[in-house]
């Protein structure tokens, strides 16, 4: 690298934005046969030097067709330099596609962090699956209330 590019890297380096972003998130489903209940925990920090209100957005799709089938958002205040956790519960989900090992049916959770005038700053994704499981010494173990069998090798 000759001492141009070096000096164009620095300055690039230098003149860069601090940001807003999403850290990890974590999704809590709960479900039964009639509804799906998820909790969505963000970790967003704020890099910046000043307060910032941002709105974290969740949007909820079906994997294979894509239909919306939650939405739900929660505002916050971010100090100069803090990490926050923002927790939002979605609104329930009527009669959820469940997961099973015959049936692996997913959705797809779309995180974005707004700012105050609703630019979407940063974007994430995470997979999302509704199912129940039950371990007990009669039955074994149950996904979704109907047995399923391990076959070692």
């Amino acid at each position: 690298m000759t001492s141009k590019q070096r000096a164009y890297l620095k300055s690039l380096a230098m003149t860069m934005d601090p940001i807003l972003q999403i850290g990890k998130s974590s999704l809590t489903p709960e479900v039964t046969a009639a509804r799906g209940k998820v909790r969505i925990l963000t970790e967003v920090k704020n890099d910046t030097g000043t307060v910032r209100k941002v709105t974290v957005r969740h949007t909820v799709r079906e994997e294979q067709s894509s239909c919306v089938v939650l939405r739900g958002e929660k505002g916050a205040e971010l100090g100069a330099g803090e990490d926050s956790r923002v927790q939002a519960d979605l609104p329930p989900l009527a009669s959820p596609r469940l997961w099973s090992p015959a049936a692996p049916n997913m959705y797809r959770v779309t995180t974005e962090l707004l700012d105050e005038k609703g630019k979407v700053l940063d974007r994430a994704e995470n997979p999302l699956g509704f199912r129940t499981l039950e371990l007990t010494a009669d039955r074994g173990m149950l996904i979704n209330g109907k047995p399923v069998y391990l076959q070692g090798a």
